[in-house]
Formats: C-alpha cells, sequence, structure tokens
C-alpha cells in the first residue's frame, strides 16, 4: 500500500484512482464529433493520418451494433 504522503503527493497533481471505463470510447465519440463537424459526415477512412485510431474505430462501432452488441444508450449517441 501507499504510504499516506504519496497519497496527497498524487492527489495534489490530480491523479484519478479510478478511470471510468467509458472515457475511452467518450474520447473517440468526441473526436468522431469533431470529424464530422468539419466533413460532415462520420464516414472515416479506416486509415485516416490524423488520427489513425477513430477509423477503426468508427469500423468497430458498426460491427457491434450489426451484432447486436452496443448498448441502445451508445446507439442513440450515434444516431
Amino acid at each position: 500500500t501507499l504510504a499516506p504522503d504519496r497519497i496527497k503527493m498524487l492527489e495534489s497533481l490530480g491523479f484519478r484512482w479510478s478511470v471510468s471505463p467509458n472515457s475511452a470510447w467518450e474520447k473517440r465519440y468526441q473526436e468522431l464529433c469533431q470529424y464530422r463537424d468539419v466533413h460532415h459526415h462520420c464516414n472515416v477512412p479506416k486509415r485516416w493520418a490524423q488520427n489513425p485510431p477513430l477509423g477503426p474505430w468508427v469500423h468497430k462501432q458498426r460491427q457491434e451494433y450489426k451484432n447486436r452488441n452496443l448498448s441502445t444508450d451508445r446507439i442513440k449517441m450515434l444516431e
């Protein structure tokens, strides 16, 4: 376990002890929204040089939707 003084040092830096499992998804979602704002569509190329992870993420969301593995909340956000 960490000593209390080390805990305080980490917390003073803004250290978060738990990370939301949705935070990565939400980050990509925000990136997709920015892409849509610029390009007026969500057809991100699979190998988009400006943000290489975004294209595969969009593809995965479409696959999850087709396989009925995407939550209704996420479907609503992406529609």
